[in-house]
Order: structure tokens, then sequence, then C-alpha cells
């Protein structure tokens, strides 16, 4: 990402009057300018500037936007783009203020060196075959993209307890683009979760019993971006990446 400075308007002379994201609504309104306040996690703005829902990392959990341009990283409270005053999303409830959000932006030398640090991270964490562990570091990374593919990734965790499980859900809880750990998480928290914030969902010993049948039909259509619940008459999003710890291995061929 590359963060854009406070002033981000592209508007011209001939054009209605520039303003900064410092100033409030109603300036913007006396000068004319009909001003859409709109509620973000990610945006691509009109001149190439990207927003990203952060952690301020002064101040733990108060949710800001990093903006990213020309290779430099701003944070702000609101953004102008156009026509719109883009704010960070609200956490109207315990379930999103669980998500685990990044609290700033590093440079790394290039990808394959950061798979590698992750290949390493993770092999100190857990005991594992290299290649589950490669698997697991491109899972990682491929959730950081997840808003550019068409197809989200999960991964099945099998094991009897105590074998590492739970361990391994946490380092991917550390690692993983807004994570979500839970061993036991409502529907209505889980469709409002997904479709606020797209979190990578890491759950813990999904099982195998009948119980679990509308986790699985969640799972299988959670894959495809353009796929969407209906709930109580409101359209749900469930797309995104996801972890499941199971004791065996589910029976569904469509999760396997």
């Amino acid at each position: 990402m590359q963060p854009a400075t406070p002033s981000i308007a592209r508007e011209t002379a001939t054009e209605k009057p520039k303003m900064t994201v410092g100033e409030q609504p109603q300036q913007l309104r006396a000068a004319g300018v009909r001003v859409r306040r709109q509620e973000i996690d990610f945006a691509v703005l009109e001149d190439g500037s990207l927003a990203e829902l952060v952690e301020g990392p002064a101040e733990p959990g108060r949710r800001r936007l990093l903006m990213w341009k020309d290779g430099r990283a701003t944070y702000a409270d609101k953004v102008r783009d156009g026509a719109r005053l883009l704010v960070p999303i609200s956490s109207r409830s315990e379930v999103l203020r669980r998500i685990r959000l990044p609290r700033g932006v590093q440079p790394y030398p290039s990808t394959p060196e950061l798979l590698a640090e992750l290949d390493d991270l993770i092999s100190r964490c857990v005991v594992l075959d290299l290649s589950f562990v490669a698997v697991l570091s491109s899972f990682v990374l491929s959730t950081w993209l997840v808003d550019r593919l068409p197809v989200a990734p999960y991964v099945s965790l099998v094991g009897m307890p105590q074998s590492g499980k739970t361990t391994l859900l946490k380092v991917l809880s550390l690692l993983c683009r807004r994570s979500l750990l839970t061993a036991d998480i409502s529907w209505a928290a889980f469709y409002e979760a997904c479709t606020r914030l797209t979190p990578t969902l890491l759950i813990d010993e999904g099982g195998t019993h009948a119980s679990n049948r509308h986790l699985r039909h969640l799972l299988r259509v959670g894959t495809t971006r353009d796929v969407v619940g209906v709930r109580k008459h409101r359209v749900v999003h469930v797309y995104g990446p996801k972890v499941v710890a199971f004791l065996e291995a589910p029976d569904d061929p469509a999760l396997n």
C-alpha cells in the first residue's frame, strides 16, 4: 500500500473548491459540495492512493485509515475522496472489536524472502512437514490480497486433541490479515463479521457432528466472491479466507 497526504481531493479551479480531509462536513456543504459519509475497510481513491483500516500504532484500539501513496504511509481519521468522506468502519459489536487489525506498515526485501521468513516463524512454533509449512505461508500472504482474488483460500487442520492445532491457529491469527480466532461463534456474529470486514476466520474444533452442518454450508458458499446469503430478508456476505480445525477430515467432498 502507499499512503496519501491529508488533502486528496482531485479538483480543478473550474470545478468545486478543493477541500482537505481536516475540514468538517458542515464546511464542505457551505462550499457547495455535497458530501456522502462512507465507512470503509479498504478503498482505492481517485488519485491512486490506497486506504486500509488499521489500529493507530500509538493508540491501540483506535481505528484509523492508513493511507499509502508514492511509497509513503500516513494516518488519517477521515479522508476526502471526491464527493465521499471516507471514515473507518466502526466497531459496533464485540465480534468486530475482536478482529485483529494491523498497526502499521514496514518494508520487506522481496516476496520470496517474506515467504521464507514466514516459513521460519511457523516452523519454530509447530512441527510440520516443510511442504505443509510452505502452503501455510502462501495462505498467510493470500489473506492480505483476498480483496483481489476471485476465490477465497481455505485451510483445514485435522488432528486429535493436543496435536498442535490450537497452537497453529494462534500463530496464524498473528500473521493473517484481520484475523478472528474463535472456538464458538453465533451465526449472527459470523454474518456480521464477514459482511463488514471480510476477516480471516480461524475456527477451533469444527467437529464432524450433524450440529455443524450449518457451518459446512457456509464454508461451501464462502469461497466465491459473488455468492451471497440471505438471512431474514438481508443480504449477507460470507466470502473470505478461513481456517478450520477438525478432529477428523470432513466427509464433504467440497471441503476436502
